[in-house]
């Protein structure tokens, strides 16, 4: 499998004996569960479970949409076959949800040869148990032994010392004509 440009792995691929394997990644985000604009960037994390084979040209089509801002809302994507079941923040407010399908619907030919039908469901539904996913009591262990989703990011601070060098007369120049 070769690396993804924008998806940072967060942990090596997992084998689940009896279950799809999966693997964890994380990238920077701007938008909120509800594909709001948030005043500061932060960390998503989410989750991608697979069959056999996590094709190449898969996450690349992930990264594309995720470009199209319709990864925000994602805390688990399983892959398999044709079929994507994707599932959303327990956040995502109803009325959002119709602009969340339009922006996936651009993505169901997510590459010339493969076009998927895409189910949405809420990480509620894999809580209760309610979820017709077949391997949702795997996706509930990652939700339960994962945090998936957005997250503060750490902003770096400058050192003292730093900011002491803005606080320097030499840095006061006039513009001589």
């Amino acid at each position: 499998m070769s690396k993804p440009v924008l998806f940072h792995p967060e942990c090596d691929p997992v084998t689940v004996i009896g279950g799809p394997d999966y693997v964890i990644y994380s990238c920077l985000q701007w938008q909120d569960q509800n594909l709001q604009v948030m005043a500061q960037v932060a960390k998503q994390t989410f989750c991608v479970m697979h069959g056999d084979y996590l094709d190449d040209r898969f996450i690349t089509a992930l990264e594309r949409a995720y470009l199209r801002g319709a990864m925000a809302p994602v805390k688990l994507i399983a892959y398999h076959e044709q079929y994507l079941d994707i599932f959303l923040d327990s956040k995502v407010s109803s009325s959002s949800i119709p602009a969340i399908e339009a922006i996936w619907e651009i993505d169901t030919h997510l590459y010339s040869d493969r076009h998927y039908t895409v189910a949405f469901a809420s990480e509620d539904e894999i809580y209760s148990g309610r979820s017709d996913y077949p391997f949702w009591p795997v996706a509930k262990e990652i939700l339960e032994t994962t945090s998936l989703g957005l997250s503060p990011l750490p902003q770096p601070s400058l050192a003292e010392k730093a900011m002491a060098s803005f606080k320097d007369d030499s840095w006061n120049f006039s513009i001589s004509q």
